[in-house]
């Protein structure tokens, strides 16, 4: 599956950099009386392919999880 992000040449990203893909977690305040960070998820790892000065294209290499829109990437 391809995939784009909002990050491109700007921001260092080039053809042929991984990405690490993950999701933030919260806890529910209803659930236990406060709000508090979760570890995070990391839902697989992808390529770029493409990029833009201000996007960048990927395929996924690795998939856990479904990824969705306005889930995290980070540089491996």
């Amino acid at each position: 599956h391809e995939l784009q992000i909002d990050l491109g040449s700007k921001d260092g990203i080039a053809p042929g950099t991984r990405l690490i893909l993950y999701r933030h977690h919260k806890s529910n305040y209803e659930q236990i009386g406060f709000e508090q960070d979760l570890p995070r998820k990391v839902l697989g790892e992808m390529i770029v392919f493409n990029v833009q000065d201000s996007t960048a294209t990927g395929r996924i290499i690795q998939s856990y999880h479904f990824v969705e829109v306005g889930d995290q990437v980070e540089v491996r």
